[in-house]
C-alpha cells in the first residue's frame, strides 16, 4: 500500500457515496463519478468475465472500503450498464491480478466476499 493510500479511499468514499445516488439513476452524474474514479485509478477498468460484468480494482482499495461505498461503486455501475431500466443480476469485482475480490449478488443484493 501506498502512502497515498488514505487519500484514494477517502476520494473512492467521496465519489461513490451509496446515499446520495441510491434513489435514482442519473446517467450524466453517474458517468462523472465513474470517470473520476477512473482517473484516480481507483477503477482500473471493466469487462464481461465468462458472460458476467465485471469491474477491476485495487485489491488495497476494495478492501479498505465501507459497505457504503461498496454498494455506491456497484450503484453507479448498474445505473451506467441499464440505463436506470433494471438491475445487474450479478458484478464480480476482481484485483489488478485477476483474483475474485466479491461477487454482487442483484437479486439478494447482497455481496459474497472471497478473501
Amino acid at each position: 500500500m501506498t502512502k497515498a493510500a488514505p487519500i484514494l479511499i477517502g476520494l473512492c468514499a467521496f465519489l461513490f457515496a451509496f446515499e446520495a445516488q441510491a434513489q435514482t439513476c442519473d446517467q450524466e452524474a453517474a458517468a462523472e463519478r465513474w470517470d473520476a474514479g477512473t482517473e484516480a485509478e481507483l477503477i482500473l477498468g471493466v469487462s464481461m468475465l465468462n458472460g458476467k460484468p465485471t469491474i477491476h480494482m485495487e485489491r488495497f482499495v476494495w478492501r479498505a472500503m465501507d459497505l457504503n461505498t461498496r454498494l455506491g461503486v456497484i450503484s453507479t455501475f448498474q445505473c451506467l450498464l441499464t440505463e436506470g431500466q433494471g438491475r445487474l443480476s450479478e458484478v464480480i469485482v476482481i484485483s489488478e491480478n485477476g483474483v475474485r475480490l466479491a461477487r454482487w449478488d442483484g437479486i439478494r443484493e447482497t455481496f459474497e466476499a472471497d478473501e
